[in-house]
This record gives C-alpha cells, sequence and structure tokens, in this order.
C-alpha cells in the first residue's frame, strides 16, 4: 500500500514540473512548417530560411547538412544570401563538412558576380592568402576594391593595407589612409589602428603624431589590443601625449589583458624591474610565462636569463637552458647567439663546436652583429668548421659593418691588394 502512494505522489510532482511548450517556441514550429510548405512550392526565401533554421538550429535540431541541401536549392533558384552562406559553411567548416575553399570560392563567385559586397571581400580573401585558389594579391586588391566602394568595412581597411604595404599594387600611403578614414568613420577598429600606424611615419608617410594619438585613442577604446599596445609606446615616449610611464602601463596592462604577446611580455618585465610602479617577480614571471608558453620567443629568452642570473627567483641552469632553446629553436637571434656561446663554452651543455657554428650561422644570417663576428672566427680557426679563409673574412666584414671593432681590426690587418 505504501509503495503505491509513494508511486502516486512521485507522478503527481513528475506532472507538475513537466515543461510546456511556450508560446514563442509554438510559434517558432508553425512558422518553420510554413516555410517548409512554401520551400516544397519553390519560394526562394522560404527555402533560404529553412537553410537558416537548420544551420542555426531554429525550430529544429541543428543539421548542417540539410542547411546545405535548402541553402543550394535557394542558390540554384538565384539566392545570393544563400550562395553567401553556403560559401561560408566551405570557407569555415562546420559540423560534418569540412573546410573547402574550393567549393567556397564557388559560391562566393556566384553572389560577387550579382554585386554582393560580402562575397566580393570574401573572394578577396581568398586571393589574399592563396585559400582555394593561386595566392594573387593584385586580384585580392580588385575584390576589395568592388566591395569597398559599396561600403564594406572589412574590404576598405584590407584594401588600406595592400595600399600601404604595396603587396598587389604599388605602395600608396594617400590611399591607404583614404580608406582607412572610410572604414574608420564607420567605427571599424582596425582601420584606427592603421591611421595610427600610417600617422607615425611608419609606412613613409610623413609623422603626424597628433593623428596618431588621436586615431590609435579610438582604436585602443574600442578594443583593439594592437593599438592599446601602441598607445602604451606612445605614453612611454611622450609621441601625440605627455610622457607618462604609469598610464603607459595601464594600456599595456589592457593590451595584455586581451591576449597580446608583446604587451604581456612588456608588462612582465616591467613587474620585474619595478617600472610598473613596483616590484612584484610573482605578477612579472605569470606574465612572462603566458607569452612564453603560447611561443613568444622574447619571453622565452627573457625566461632564461632571469632563471640563468637568478633574478628574483632561484637560479636554475635546467630551466634556463631549456627556455633558451625554445628561443632558439623559434628564431630569437640574441638566443641563438646565447646557445651558440653555450656550446662553444661548454657552459650548461656539452661542449660541441659544430653546434657552435651551427647556432652561430642561424643568428648570423638574422643580422646578429656578434654572432657574425664569432662565425668568422670560427671559420679562421676552423673550430667546428673547416677552415676558410674566405667565409671568415665574408663574415668579417658583415661585422665590421655593423660597428664590431674586432672585425674591423682583422680587415685592417688583410694585405693590401
Amino acid at each position: 500500500m505504501k509503495r503505491t502512494v509513494f508511486g502516486l505522489i512521485a507522478a503527481l510532482a513528475f506532472s507538475v514540473v513537466a515543461p510546456l511548450a511556450s508560446a514563442e517556441t509554438t510559434s517558432a514550429v508553425a512558422a518553420f512548417e510554413k516555410d517548409r510548405t512554401l520551400a516544397d512550392e519553390g519560394d526562394v526565401e522560404a527555402q533560404f530560411r529553412l537553410g537558416s533554421r537548420y544551420e542555426k538550429g531554429e525550430a529544429v535540431p541543428i543539421d548542417v547538412m540539410k542547411a546545405i541541401g535548402w541553402y543550394r536549392r535557394a542558390a540554384d533558384n538565384g539566392s545570393t544570401k544563400a550562395q553567401v552562406n553556403l560559401g561560408g559553411i566551405y570557407m569555415k567548416g562546420a559540423a560534418g563538412v569540412r573546410r573547402n575553399y574550393a567549393e567556397a570560392k564557388r559560391w562566393y563567385s556566384m553572389a560577387a558576380e550579382r554585386g554582393t559586397a560580402f562575397a566580393q571581400y570574401n573572394l578577396g580573401l581568398l586571393y589574399e592568402r592563396g585559400l582555394g585558389v593561386g595566392k594573387d594579391e593584385a586580384q585580392a586588391l580588385q575584390y576589395y576594391l568592388l566591395a569597398a566602394e559599396q561600403g564594406d568595412d572589412q574590404a576598405q581597411y584590407n584594401l588600406a593595407v595592400l595600399y600601404r604595404d604595396g603587396r598587389g599594387t604599388k605602395r600608396d600611403n594617400a590611399e591607404s589612409v583614404r580608406w582607412s578614414l572610410k572604414a574608420a568613420e564607420q567605427g571599424y577598429a582596425p582601420a584606427m589602428y592603421n591611421l595610427g600606424i600610417v600617422h607615425l611615419g611608419l609606412t613613409g608617410a610623413p609623422r603626424n603624431e597628433a593623428e596618431a594619438y588621436r586615431w590609435t585613442l579610438k582604436a585602443a577604446q574600442l578594443g583593439h589590443d594592437g593599438a592599446q599596445f601602441n598607445l602604451g609606446m606612445m605614453y612611454d615616449r611622450g609621441a601625440g601625449a605627455a610622457p607618462d610611464p604609469l598610464e603607459a602601463m595601464r594600456w599595456y596592462l589592457r593590451s595584455a589583458e586581451a591576449g597580446n604577446l608583446e604587451a604581456q611580455v612588456v608588462v612582465g618585465l616591467r613587474y620585474m624591474d619595478g617600472r610598473a610602479g613596483r616590484v612584484d617577480t610573482e605578477r612579472g614571471m605569470l606574465w612572462l610565462r603566458a607569452a612564453a608558453d603560447k611561443g613568444d620567443a622574447v619571453a622565452q629568452f627573457n625566461l632564461s636569463l632571469i632563471y640563468g642570473r637568478g633574478m628574483g627567483v632561484p637560479r636554475n641552469e635546467v630551466e634556463a637552458m631549456r627556455w633558451l632553446r625554445s628561443a632558439a629553436e623559434g628564431a630569437n637571434a640574441s638566443a641563438q647567439y646565447n646557445l651558440g656561446f653555450a656550446y662553444y663554452s661548454g657552459r650548461g651543455v656539452g661542449k660541441d663546436d659544430a653546434k657552435a657554428v651551427s647556432w652561430f650561422r642561424r643568428a648570423a644570417e638574422q643580422g646578429h652583429a656578434r654572432s657574425q663576428y664569432n662565425l668568422a672566427l670560427l671559420y679562421e680557426r676552423g673550430e667546428g668548421v673547416a677552415k676558410d679563409d674566405v667565409a671568415a673574412t665574408e663574415w668579417y666584414r658583415k661585422a665590421a659593418a655593423q660597428g664590431i671593432p674586432e672585425a674591423q681590426q682583422y680587415l685592417d690587418a688583410l694585405p693590401k691588394k
């Protein structure tokens, strides 16, 4: 008898909490059924809406393959919106659908031919990056131009960058500024950031620190991490604003918190040396480790110095060498030099002149002056490499051109021809 009563109570409780279909849900289902009927009758807009419903999970479970099916029917019937959405699915990939840039290009091309700006912009991206097509920055510029003239802010910005860098066309700072202004006036932060770079004179345009500060500040306030970092540098150097180390730190920190690796390194080092307003070794190491763990070679190199010298932390040769090797493999020339010297001297690793030559060469080829000198010296002596006076002289010349006095002394001592 008790079991029966318990079962009855449980059943009553379950019935009380059972969810009821809301009016909104009922309306969505009715709209879906209406669209299904219209779509089956050949209504293009209804076919597009069904594709969108299946893609987003509106009134039905998400089903990308069904979304593609309905988008295709609409696209084949001339819907540029469906063509664009198909391009997007194939460009980004989705559940059960691999990225297919060639297929993305096919659908974007259909919409672009009918003047759809977003499709023209995405074709520009495909050509600029060589995705599904041969890399062709001149063709990318033409598609960006078509979209930009219709007011697409992303296309206007990308067009500005191509003009700024002279890719796909000759460098033209005036055109870069013109298109950046159009995008910036629409509130597009990357364009504001680009205007800041151009006005700093970093692209060969006349330097205008006031304008650089104005646009960099606007982009930074909109959350652009690159602009936030640049604004920090401007406060550091008094460019467009009075020097203010604490305000610089505030913007570096905002950039670092947004994930900018360069800012994370700066913030970490400033906490380590007190330029943040106080010394905070723990915070400094956290920021440096955050950047280093994401592969930033500058952060890795600094960690190697910190552990190797015991700067605010216990000295740890193992950690120092681990981070030094990571930084060197990440193409940091200073780290490559230090690793070469470690192999040459046998400090922290077994002495290996051949490996010293290898690391000195990698740094030297990046223009590291001391590495160029050391490489020349090893060629002259035949240590770790076959003796080669011609190669030695070549590297001495490069080191001397960068002001290494010992290299110039060697060249001065050569017999005069």
